[in-house]
């Protein structure tokens, strides 16, 4: 009867078995002969029913711990690429739109603590000689920050580290500059105007500053930004009677590829004779930007304000640069054209011109590889950008 029993069980068993380990084996062969004793002891007319049910509660318990094991191998594998995505996913730069206002400003508060107590620390602990530095890396930081609520923390340590930043009031020109990436231009030109009249040691930083800004927004935005920019320049001329940020206003504009741009450049020239004088400090890099980047429109377009305005001596310096480019591309009818030109206006080259241009027409190869450069300095009208 044994025998029997052991027969009809383990190939049962056997089949079962081989999805497992071999951990789950031996618990099949050791239920083997608990499942055979207890046939033994059973009548031979329940063997065959005892033998299905225990057969059926083992392989079902011994399936069920299975699913178990795996939902809980696939639950830590699913946790941990949740985990890294998170970590992949870029940071937003606007995350405090997910916050609230209350716990935005807490936030901040806390940041500017922090930021205040190792700036405090690192005063405790650094010489006289250490205090630029920290400055330093603090109006670094500062520039490149879009966040209006850092500027408090900065007035202070600035106040501590050196008295001389605070009194120049170097925080409202950050304060200043945050504004106006943000957009807040009229806002901006109001507190660079304050911080003008109240402090002369910073006046050049504050022009410097402005003409960067002027240069972007004019090229980057429409009329109404254009507008308040000029409008603060005739402030300065006014109070101060001072061209210079009218002068970076008429360059940017000059400089600009819209027509109507150029058109308020020609109009600030007639109204304001005296911009004149700034104008003519401005040519050289002007002609100089114009060359580098290949528009010998913008020149064409100087050499006519500079006829018109009786600017003599900057137009030999432009027609003279307008030679050296032409020598450079190894143009000789350029040159010959630019020679051509000088002999009627009585404007003499250098001697080291000269010899250039004797080298290029000696040159045969050159003349005929060269380019008809002069077809692109036809009388024809630029084709100009119109804005509207």
């Amino acid at each position: 009867m044994h025998n029997n029993c052991q027969r009809k069980v383990i190939p049962l068993l056997n089949s079962v078995s081989h999805w497992y380990n071999m951990k789950d084996y031996y618990l099949c062969y050791y239920c083997n002969f608990s499942v055979a004793a207890k046939k033994k002891k059973s009548g031979n007319t329940g063997c065959r029913d005892d033998e299905e049910e225990i057969l059926d509660s083992f392989t079902d318990r011994l399936v069920q711990q299975k699913v178990i094991k795996w939902e809980s191998v696939n639950n830590k594998i699913r946790i941990s690429c949740s985990s890294r995505q998170k970590i992949c996913q870029p940071q937003e730069n606007g995350s405090n739109k997910q916050l609230s206002s209350q716990n935005t400003q807490e936030s901040t508060t806390n940041t500017n603590e922090i930021v205040k107590h190792f700036l405090h620390e690192c005063h405790k602990k650094a010489t006289e000689s250490k205090k630029p530095i920290l400055l330093n890396d603090m109006h670094v930081h500062v520039r490149h920050s879009d966040n209006i609520s850092v500027i408090p923390t900065i007035k202070d340590v600035s106040n501590i580290l050196s008295s001389v930043e605070f009194k120049n009031r170097a925080h409202d020109l950050h304060l200043a500059q945050v504004m106006w990436r943000n957009g807040h231009f009229e806002n901006a030109l109001n507190l660079f105007w304050s911080t003008y009249e109240e402090n002369l040691n910073i006046r050049k930083r504050i022009k410097c500053i402005l003409q960067v800004n002027f240069a972007d927004a004019i090229n980057t935005k429409g009329e109404a930004v254009l507008v308040i920019i000029i409008n603060f320049s005739k402030k300065f001329v006014k109070k101060y009677n001072d061209y210079t940020l009218l002068s970076y206003v008429w360059e940017s504009c000059f400089l600009s590829k819209w027509h109507s741009d150029n058109q308020i450049a020609s109009d600030l020239l007639e109204k304001y004779p005296k911009l004149k004088d700034n104008v003519q400090l401005r040519v050289h890099h002007i002609t100089s930007v114009s060359l580098i980047s290949h528009k010998i429109d913008v020149v064409q377009r100087l050499f006519e304000v500079l006829l018109k305005y009786d600017m003599k001596t900057q137009y030999e310096l432009v027609l003279r640069s307008l030679f050296d480019y032409a020598c450079s591309i190894r143009d000789f009818y350029a040159c010959s054209a630019i020679v051509q030109s000088c002999s009627d206006l009585d404007v003499t080259l250098t001697d080291i011109q000269n010899s250039r241009f004797i080298n290029l027409f000696c040159q045969d190869d050159a003349r005929r590889g060269a380019k008809l450069f002069i077809k692109t300095w036809s009388t024809k009208p630029s084709k100009f950008s119109f804005k509207f």
